[in-house]
């Protein structure tokens, strides 16, 4: 949000619900988690990855000496470590 306020309020907000009993979170990836981590601290979320088994997609790594990079916001933590 623009507001300063209502953004500077949020992070506070979602890690009381995060904490509540009946709220139950998760992310996609460890990515994401390390994300969650780095912007809020706790608390630390679970990361359960999807399948899409149903594509019936196979990755065979054709290039045994080269390095995959997701490409992903400038602004995140992993580009930090990067540059």
């Amino acid at each position: 949000p623009l507001d300063d306020e209502v953004r500077d309020n949020f992070w506070p907000r979602f890690v009381r619900m995060a904490e509540r009993p009946n709220v139950g979170l998760a992310v996609s990836d460890p990515f994401l988690q390390m994300q969650y981590e780095y912007q809020v601290g706790s608390p630390r979320l679970p990361a359960i990855r999807t399948l899409a088994l149903y594509t019936g997609a196979t990755h065979y790594p054709a290039r045994p000496h080269e390095v995959l990079v997701m490409d992903r916001p400038h602004e995140c933590v992993l580009m930090c470590l990067i540059m």
